[in-house]
């Protein structure tokens, strides 16, 4: 027969087997600014006060933003940066860039931003007006506003027919053209330009508008 003695003083030890896991931490998705500007309308030579608008904003399914969010106003020649104003939100007190660590959730719009320039006098046509945004924990992004400058007429010159004489009721032997440019030295177009003959003597001017 067999008898079966268990030693109670020193059972036999215990084994575990275990898997390690992990959890992998959550990282929120980062902000995603996009900029913004529009004006309206074309501007002028020698304008003052023109103005352009800005906005900020995140995108819809994107984080929040974090730390400073910066906007910088890059002018072109023929323009000069005056000012720039974005309210109680942002802080523009040093040209050419706005500043602002209020948090912009995702989907949300930051108040808008007003651009203050003046045009040269000899401003060329079309300038592009750029502007760009960064921080905030988001992509750098920029925009560009195309703009239409007006030219202003400020002188007009016979370029063609000066001199020349002619018997009365008869044309001139050639035809007279004038040219009208603005401060840059630039030609102007479509401009109206009369020539008035006085009767009682030889001589034409031209008179521009």
């Amino acid at each position: 027969d067999w008898v079966l003695v268990r030693d109670y003083v020193n059972p036999e030890p215990t084994v575990s087997i275990g898997v390690e896991t992990s959890i992998p931490p959550v990282i929120p998705p980062a902000a995603i600014l996009s900029i913004a500007k529009s004006h309206s309308g074309s501007f002028t030579q020698g304008q003052t006060g023109a103005t352009y608008t800005v906005t900020v904003s995140n995108g819809a399914s994107a984080g929040p933003t974090s730390g400073t969010v910066t906007v910088t106003e890059t002018v072109p020649s023929g323009m000069t940066l005056v000012s720039m104003s974005g309210g109680a939100t942002w802080n523009c007190t040093v040209l050419p860039n706005c500043t602002t660590s209020s948090v912009l959730n995702g989907g949300g719009i930051y108040p808008a931003i007003t651009v203050t320039v003046n045009v040269a006098s000899n401003a060329g046509t079309p300038l592009s007006n750029s502007v760009s945004v960064s921080g905030g924990g988001s992509a750098g992004n920029s925009f560009s506003d195309m703009t239409n400058i007006t030219a202003v007429a400020v002188s007009i010159a016979a370029t063609q027919g000066s001199g020349q004489s002619a018997q009365v009721n008869t044309t001139f032997a050639t035809m007279l053209r004038a040219t009208v440019k603005d401060a840059g030295g630039n030609p102007v177009p479509n401009v109206t330009v009369a020539f008035a003959a006085p009767s009682p003597g030889p001589s034409g001017a031209f008179s521009g508008s």
